[in-house]
């Protein structure tokens, strides 16, 4: 009988969209498309949305979830955080169908059984209208790391399913004109990089401070990328020229060795730890200037093959040595901005100002306003 929730990401591509999300429809696209050239991809499987709108249906939740987005005060979102905790509630209280998480367990074990040791996996939400050319919902929505079995496999799937109603979610979606119901969420179930033992990072094949489309900017520290995501740490940070691609000439045309203070690592009670990086490790650089060069010339290649400038998520193996590569989304920032401006912003910094924090930052705007705490 064929599988009618699930879909390997090798039986994807960026045709299936709506059915995956643009994160797993991507994954596919490189692994069928990209390999060819030497591209390494984790392995994984989909959800599909069509689970995801079986799973509302089953438990009665696309009423219930109406009634509660309709007492949100769209002008003041005074109660957002209570909406969208009720709203997450009603999903994480609810059950997967049986047909469901009958296919999630045969899919998963296969996974396990093609992999020649023993694997962990990430969970990760792709919505049906992200990753676009006009919108991104980076960040929106939870992935959970370093997942560890079937039943946490399946109880993640519920919280990804929970966090299309994460209070910045439903914002978004307000503010970029999205009906909270008509957005289906796929998840992927992709086989862990061990990175904890490495490093990660991300790429931009387009220079994200002034466009330059010859530069690629490459960025990472140890660990798992999420340090790197959430902006949490002062990265190692590598510029590559384009044009030395296919080329004798090394493209690694300029680094900077950040402090890279925290790491990510896999935890033993939990999903994944924070801790301090051994100091011997922060003066070193992550990657080699051959595995720069090897990763901008797959970011080339990505590129060309999407025909856009591209985000790309890395990773390096530490057990087999490895680089990969574990997403690529459309550049939805620079590639868009009008070049033909030039904004130059100062801080008129008073006498008595206390510096709270400090890092790297990504851009020259600057702006001020009240702060808030919002507390999940």
């Amino acid at each position: 009988m064929k599988n009618q929730f699930t879909i390997p990401f090798l039986k994807l591509s960026m045709r299936d969209v709506s059915q995956v999300g643009g994160k797993n429809a991507s994954l596919g696209e490189m692994l069928t498309q990209l390999t060819k050239y030497g591209i390494n991809v984790p392995q994984g499987f989909a959800l599909t949305a069509e689970a995801y709108r079986e799973f509302l249906k089953a438990n009665d939740l696309t009423l219930n979830l109406q009634k509660q987005l309709s007492r949100l005060n769209n002008q003041t979102l005074g109660n957002l955080s209570e909406v969208a905790s009720e709203c997450r509630n009603l999903i994480l209280t609810s059950s997967l169908p049986v047909e469901i998480e009958n296919e999630i367990r045969d899919a998963y074990e296969k996974l396990k059984n093609e992999s020649q040791y023993e694997i962990s996996v990430a969970v990760r939400s792709s919505a049906t209208i992200e990753d676009s050319p006009t919108a991104s919902f980076a960040g929106q929505h939870n992935s959970f790391l370093n997942v560890k079995n079937i039943d946490q496999v399946l109880e993640s799937v519920k919280k990804c399913y929970a966090s299309a109603f994460n209070d910045r979610a439903i914002k978004y979606r307000i503010d970029n004109g999205f009906d909270h119901l008509q957005m289906a969420l796929s998840v992927g179930i992709q086989q862990m990089v061990r990175s904890d033992k490495a490093s990660a990072g991300v790429a931009f094949t387009i220079e994200p401070e002034n466009g330059n489309k010859n530069l690629i900017y490459i960025t990472g520290a140890w660990g798992l990328g999420e340090s790197v995501v959430q902006g949490a740490v002062n990265t190692d940070e590598f510029y590559f020229f384009k044009p030395t691609v296919n080329s004798n000439k090394k493209g690694l045309i300029y680094r900077q060795l950040g402090n890279k203070q925290q790491m990510v690592v896999y935890g033993e009670d939990q999903n994944v730890v924070w801790q301090e990086t051994p100091m011997a490790m922060r003066d070193q650089y992550i990657l080699t200037d051959d595995e720069i060069c090897l990763l901008g010339n797959w970011c080339c290649t990505i590129e060309k093959h999407y025909q856009q400038p591209m985000d790309i998520e890395w990773a390096k193996d530490g057990k087999d040595g490895k680089l990969y590569i574990l997403q690529a989304r459309p550049e939805t920032v620079t590639s868009k901005r009008n070049l033909n401006f030039l904004e130059i912003y100062h801080i008129q910094k008073p006498k008595k100002v206390k510096t709270l924090c400090q890092g790297l930052s990504l851009g020259h705007k600057i702006g001020h306003r009240l702060g808030r705490v919002i507390r999940h």
